[in-house]
């Protein structure tokens, strides 16, 4: 049964929270999260041209974006963790940017 109204943001039952990769580079970070994740979230019109997309998934710059996002988990009672993955030569700066 779903007691959800039209219109209200979709909320996970969470216990344990996701895990989502925080990716380096020698000048920079983001995290990875899917676009899906972020029409849930309704935060697309907030992420700045500073986060990059390959289209499925969406690079949040880690001095706001990243913030914005863990914000709106928090907001929603999902735990959020992060494991950092450096990479010397990321093709995240080749993606076209959000805005």
């Amino acid at each position: 049964m779903n007691d959800r109204q039209p219109g209200s943001p979709k909320r996970l039952q969470l216990k344990e929270p996701l895990m989502y990769r925080y990716i380096t580079d020698p000048g920079h970070g983001w995290v990875e999260v899917t676009r899906e994740e972020i029409d849930r979230l309704g935060i697309g019109p907030r992420v700045s041209g500073y986060s990059y997309t390959d289209g499925a998934r969406v690079y949040l710059e880690e001095d706001c974006d990243a913030a914005l996002f863990v914000r709106a988990k928090k907001d929603r009672g999902e735990p959020v963790d992060f494991v950092e993955v450096y990479q010397e030569r990321t093709p995240i700066r080749a993606m076209r940017g959000w805005a």
